[in-house]
């Protein structure tokens, strides 16, 4: 868990690596808040460029996020043994949702 203001409003923004399926299946989530809503966001793969990315599932890419590195997204390249690998910084490569309003 990471405590950071990614977008430079002076509000820090919550980011959790998530670990979860029986094949281990790893993703970022961010958790933002703007007045009284709380937004999570996640990497959305379409704003991203990824050559020859094998999306056949879940596993195909990996995400993590690191305080030296920032966002890193590891991924399955078609007919390749090594992965991809494509870093990120900020939040421009996030898709946003409403999580929560408080009262």
């Amino acid at each position: 868990m990471f405590l950071k203001d990614l977008d430079g409003d002076g509000i820090r923004e919550l980011i959790l690596n998530d670990t979860y399926n029986a094949d281990g299946v790893r993703r970022v989530v961010v958790f933002r808040r703007r007045g009284n809503t709380i937004l999570t966001g996640t990497l959305d793969m379409n704003k991203l460029d990824m050559p020859g990315w094998d999306d056949w599932g879940e596993g195909a890419r990996a995400e993590t996020y690191d305080e030296q590195e920032g966002f890193v997204i590891e991924y399955k390249v078609a007919g390749e043994d090594e992965p991809g690998t494509v870093k990120v910084e900020g939040i421009d490569a996030f898709t946003w949702t409403e999580y929560a309003r408080l009262s």
